[in-house]
């Protein structure tokens, strides 16, 4: 199975990280690069098929990542994420119109990663982005930013393919 990925990714080995960003990118690519997203960081790691503490560290780690995403984790629940604006073209006061940046293909080659993308497509091609305009429901946080959830059957779904194939 291929996925797209920006091409600053191409010396990324690790089919997690590659996950995250692809669906990053996709996400931003829908819905605008100018764009602050929030996720549940329990998402990320199972995205990422890692541990939650020093996430954020560990995608800075990677100086590609370093280089082109800004990656927070504002409170121990959340994971924020946006692209730098060194992908803007042009300006117009304060609004900016951002590229998409140049794709490369990379073949997954992980069972669970390919089962994660799947999910993922299907999460795409729904209404993803939760901003509930009923000002008596709150926001999935407290920034008011648009946010990303995975359901808890597709992650138990997720855990018990881990933990049958462990």
């Amino acid at each position: 199975m291929k996925i797209d990925v920006p091409a600053w990714t191409k010396d990324i080995k690790d089919e997690g990280v590659l996950l995250f960003i692809a669906f990053a990118d996709r996400l931003a690519d829908m819905n605008g690069y100018d764009v602050r997203y929030t996720m549940e960081i329990s998402d990320v790691t199972r995205i990422c098929n890692k541990r939650s503490h020093g996430m954020e560290d560990w995608f800075r780690s990677y100086d590609v990542i370093y280089d082109n995403m800004i990656i927070g984790r504002p409170f121990a629940s959340v994971l924020s994420f946006e692209f730098k604006k060194s992908h803007l073209t042009g300006t117009k006061g304060s609004t900016y119109k951002m590229k998409r940046p140049p794709r490369i293909k990379y073949n997954i080659k992980k069972s669970r990663a390919k089962l994660v993308w799947m999910y993922l497509l299907g999460c795409l091609n729904n209404n993803l982005i939760g901003t509930d305009t009923n000002p008596d429901v709150q926001l999935g946080n407290t920034f008011g930013y648009s946010t990303f959830k995975i359901t808890r059957e597709a992650g138990d779904y997720m855990g018990a393919y881990e933990s049958k194939n462990a």
